[in-house]
């Protein structure tokens, strides 16, 4: 089962973790240093997560400004941007609660040779929880 969608920073010291949470919830955790914050995130009507990461990686070479994804109700913006030197530039949005009640955003870099893998984990990750 791949019940489990992740993204890691090229240093591996930021980690987004999004998994399967009962019916009709992902659960979204941020982990990066001494920070960790959870939030679930309303999966009915969000669909799309493996369609933009293989957006991601059909472009690795680089796209202008921002590609972003944002889930159904507003809890999770995920935005990716390129530069000249092959990196990925993802800023990560989690907020818990609409309006929000708090709200984290974490910034880092990855490959744009892990694209492809990200896209892959994503087509898998939307199969399972959608089953």
């Amino acid at each position: 089962m791949d019940e489990l969608f992740e993204i890691k920073s090229n240093d591996n010291s930021c980690v987004i973790r999004i998994i399967n949470y009962g019916t009709h919830n992902l659960l979204v955790t941020i982990s990066k240093g001494g920070l960790i914050a959870k939030a679930q995130v309303y999966k009915d009507m969000n669909t799309g997560l493996d369609t933009y990461f293989e957006d991601l990686a059909n472009n690795w070479r680089g796209w202008n400004g921002t590609k972003k994804w944002t889930a159904f109700e507003g809890e999770l913006e995920i935005s990716a941007s390129t530069d000249k030197t092959g990196h990925v530039t993802f800023d990560i949005e989690l907020c818990e609660g609409m309006p929000a009640i708090w709200k984290v955003i974490i910034h880092f870099a990855v490959d744009a040779g892990t694209l492809e893998k990200l896209a892959e984990d994503a087509r898998s990750f939307e199969s399972e929880i959608s089953n």
